[in-house]
């Protein structure tokens, strides 16, 4: 059901709590930085609902704060796909392992595929038999139960048809053969080595010697059946770079000047994709989860009628975060994500990326603002709302897919005391004093 239109409060439109919301930043007229940076607020009078002086900001008496006046998830599909053939960005560096149950944030079921691409190969190596493959992952972070051990299933993909990972649901499962092998990931391997056995090598030698590209679709890699676990916070997924690993070949040992020796070939991982499931978060009351791997960005939105046509000197959102529901078992973790991205929303739904922002472990709140003069791209923005010159339905911040993520933003949402603006927040200061 469509929702009704919404006031328009100072160029930003008050967002529907059910409505997802998108973002694109399209470019505004050009503004004199020097004399108009920007910043953003709410309520005439300071002692209003929504108006405050907290923080840093109370050294600055033209600092004024907005709470945000709507809060809720956008609804959006994760891409989880790959390198996309292996030339250009990546649109995927990261693949995931594992089942982990979360009776908080919800629990994970993640299924990896992998494929590699064919490179030059040394002198006669297509003349020796193969001694072994080898699956290696180099691992970049461990969700969940990070003192436990990590049971896999190897299947070989179909290689009819072929797959691209780009534009994949996240829910997707492609066709695989029989098992080919079992084993057991270890907490304290930075790198996995996973040896495929001889049966399936001696079988498929001309394949993966000399047909990789053309007969060969990869290899799922999944938990192993009956290993799913059970309880309130137990199991592991783990995370490997992609671009670090690679499926080796080595030949069998060779005469070389009187010399036993022998060849080896890692092919580089060119498509990856995880099927990955995530299931639903615990209701907490004044908190929203902000999940990577997920893909509901968080939708917010803030009354700036009281700042039209005000000049601003600068600008900034305030994320406050409630790190003790990041607790867990002794060596179970759960991260915040690595990087946050604050995207601005017109109101045909596009939304455009305004600031990334890295996120530091040990962080109480989030905060999105310009960092130097040469990059104004926040301040910009709000100025030409302000002015009028753009219209704008609100903000969106989510957890980019790569690398694919699964830390959680535990989301204030209420304040604590009337008058305690916890909550997400935007911070102005206008150039001249605030609006009287």
């Amino acid at each position: 059901m469509r929702n009704p239109p919404w006031p328009r409060w100072g160029g930003l439109r008050l967002l529907s709590p059910h409505r997802s919301v998108t973002l694109s930043l399209r470019s505004a007229a050009p503004l004199a930085l020097a004399a108009l940076a920007f910043s953003l607020a709410a309520c005439q009078d300071p002692s209003g609902v929504g108006l405050s002086l907290i923080g840093d900001e109370t050294s600055d008496p033209n600092a004024q704060l907005v709470s945000a006046s709507t809060l809720s998830f956008g609804d959006e599909q994760a891409v989880t796909g790959g390198f996309a053939n292996g030339t250009g960005t990546p649109l995927q560096t990261r693949v995931l392992v594992g089942a982990m149950t979360d009776d908080r944030f919800g629990d994970v079921q993640a299924t990896a595929y992998v494929d590699a691409r064919s490179i030059t190969q040394p002198a006669d190596f297509g003349d020796r038999p193969l001694a072994q493959v080898q699956i290696l992952l180099r691992r970049a972070e461990t969700y969940g139960d990070t003192l436990a051990s990590l049971p896999v299933e190897v299947r070989q993909i179909d290689p009819s048809p072929a797959w691209s990972p780009d534009g994949l649901p996240p829910d997707t499962t492609l066709a695989t053969g029989d098992l080919l092998t079992t084993a057991t990931l270890s907490p304290q391997d930075t790198l996995v080595t996973i040896d495929l056995p001889q049966s399936y090598i001696a079988a498929n030698t001309v394949v993966l010697r000399d047909s990789l590209d053309s007969l060969f679709e990869g290899f799922q890699i999944r938990t192993a059946s009956g290993s799913t676990p059970a309880g309130m916070t137990t199991g592991a997924v783990f995370g490997f770079n992609a671009s670090q690993s690679s499926i080796r070949l080595i030949g069998a040992d060779y005469d070389d000047d009187g010399e036993t020796t022998r060849d080896t070939v890692d092919y580089p991982l060119v498509e990856v994709y995880t099927a990955l499931a995530r299931g639903d978060a615990m209701d907490t009351p004044g908190r929203m989860f902000l999940r990577g791997g997920a893909s509901m960005p968080l939708a917010l939105d803030f009354d700036i009628s009281a700042f039209e046509n005000l000049p601003l000197a600068s600008a900034k959102i305030r994320v406050p975060l409630d790190r003790s529901l990041l607790d867990g078992p002794m060596g179970y973790n759960r991260p915040l994500p690595q990087t946050v991205v604050l995207y601005s929303v017109l109101e045909d739904g596009t939304r455009t990326p305004i600031l990334s922002q890295a996120v530091e472990q040990d962080a109480t709140e989030i905060v999105f603002r310009d960092n130097n003069l040469s990059n104004q791209s926040f301040n910009t923005l709000l100025q030409s709302v302000l002015l009028g010159r753009f219209a704008i339905t609100g903000f969106e911040i989510g957890v980019p897919n790569n690398p694919l993520d699964l830390g959680v933003l535990p989301v204030i949402v209420e304040d604590a005391v009337e008058g305690d603006l916890r909550r997400p927040r935007l911070s102005l200061v206008t150039i001249g004093g605030p609006p009287a």
